[in-house]
């Protein structure tokens, strides 16, 4: 096996697991100043949720799309009908 294939798999692996990490501590985060009702004090806080939300749903979206893409490079390519 060549040594840059292996490599690229660490790398991909590593990439999802830092946007699967990342994604739960946005949610994390949000669910935190929710619960805790500081979301309401100030504006500030009021940002912070909204960017712990950006930050799970860009890292989520990402996931979904590699995996997306994943799965569709395994099925097989359907023949089109002349």
């Amino acid at each position: 096996m060549p040594m840059g294939e292996s490599t690229g798999m660490l790398d991909t692996i590593s990439g999802y697991f830092f946007c699967l990490i990342f994604g739960l501590v946005g949610l994390g985060v949000a669910a935190w100043l929710i619960l805790s009702g500081q979301i309401v004090r100030s504006i500030d806080d009021l940002f912070m949720v909204l960017s712990g939300l950006l930050l799970a749903v860009i890292c989520f979206g990402y996931l979904g799309w590699r995996l997306q893409a994943a799965w569709a490079a395994g099925q097989p390519q359907k023949k089109k009908k002349r």
